[in-house]
């Protein structure tokens, strides 16, 4: 190759090289114009809604619009007449359970007659006792397999009408009172004796059994129906015990609060009414 062809060509390239840095210097240079000018856009903007918000009151965030006092009282009522109603409902309930003797400290004696265990669930009642087969749950389990109760636990009484039902017993002095009836129990069932124990009678409420009380109640019975070489198709159980902490005194005292806590939501709810009505007048008067 000759030296004129090589000095153009090197002419060339250097040329085509200056032509780039030129055309990038131009690109970069209207780059920075456009933004210099978005930039430019952007606080013209920004002092023309200054401008624009001079002499005026700031913006408030809108409230909520308070409830209307003719919605108020309704609301109001309803409370009061639900709540009228439950305490009222607990008293109509304590009088249908204590059959009425709700203020007079006594229950009626148990009754015999209602198979049906949802009929005397919850009732109050004055239980008789005096033959009791044995603790069926609560204290511990001695090395003999005997079950040792110190201050409460749970045994099967036998009612003279032949049915068996639950007994929950609490305190020292009514656990040796049971203690000694399981043992005359015992002797009369082997003939030791003539006659039970004299009838105690425990008052309290009547409960249905827990899940576990009951598979404990069952088993209690099936042993004793082992023991005696018997049938238990032969005989009745209550899956019910009686709660002798719910007493005469209790039952007074809760029927009292709910008749007047009743009688006081009733009369507030009907001032409260008389003033709803008068205000919905109003409103439609308007």
């Amino acid at each position: 190759m000759s030296k004129s062809r090589i000095e153009n060509k090197k002419k060339k390239m250097q040329e085509k090289k200056q032509t780039e840095i030129k055309e990038a210097k131009e690109k970069q240079t209207e780059e920075k114009v456009i933004e210099e000018k978005v930039i430019e856009e952007k606080v013209i903007e920004e002092k023309a809604a200054i401008e624009d918000t001079k002499g005026k009151a700031p913006i408030e965030e809108e409230e909520e619009e308070p409830l209307p006092l003719v919605k108020k009282l309704k609301y109001a009522m309803v409370i009061l007449i639900a709540l009228s109603v439950i305490f009222l409902g607990g008293f109509g309930y304590n009088a249908f359970n204590s059959r009425g003797h709700m203020f007079s400290g006594k229950f009626n004696s148990f009754d015999v007659l209602e198979d049906d265990c949802a009929v005397l669930n919850g009732r109050y009642t004055r239980l008789p006792v005096n033959a009791v087969e044995g603790w069926y749950a609560g204290g511990k389990i001695d090395e003999n397999g005997n079950r040792i109760i110190t201050d409460s636990g749970k045994c099967l009484v036998w009612l003279d009408s032949g049915y068996f039902i639950s007994l929950n017993v609490e305190g020292e002095e009514n656990v040796a009172l049971i203690n000694k009836m399981i043992e005359t129990t015992k002797k009369y069932d082997n003939g030791e004796v003539d006659d039970y124990e004299d009838t105690v009678y425990f008052e309290g409420q009547l409960k249905k059994l827990s899940y576990e009380d009951t598979v404990a109640f069952r088993e209690g019975f099936n042993k004793l129906m082992t023991e005696w070489n018997s049938n238990a198709d032969l005989y009745k159980t209550y899956e019910l015990t009686l709660d002798p902490n719910m007493t005469a005194s209790l039952l007074h005292v809760t029927s009292i609060i709910y008749l007047s806590l009743g009688i006081v939501f009733a009369i507030v709810s009907i001032i409260v009414g008389i003033r709803y009505n008068k205000e919905k007048r109003v409103v439609n008067n308007q």
